[in-house]
């Protein structure tokens, strides 16, 4: 599942922007977005805008062609 993030321009960096997909709130700190709060696992709470990095999340692996592990 690909998650557009809003624009980030003008925003707080403190963390305070938040952005919430499939019941996981990301929080933006400025630099990157960061999954916030329980059960969390993919990523952070606001969108961030195209280009921006992304922590917190990851890819899944490929065997055989068939992928495995979890999603992005």
């Amino acid at each position: 599942m690909a998650i557009n993030f809003p624009a980030t321009g003008g925003q707080a960096t403190d963390g305070s922007f938040t952005y919430t997909v499939a019941g996981i709130v990301y929080a933006w700190n400025g630099s990157s977005w960061q999954a916030a709060g329980a059960g969390a696992s993919a990523g952070a709470s606001a969108g961030a805008s195209a280009g921006a990095e992304m922590s917190g999340l990851s890819r899944p692996e490929e065997s055989e062609g068939q992928l495995s592990g979890g999603y992005l």
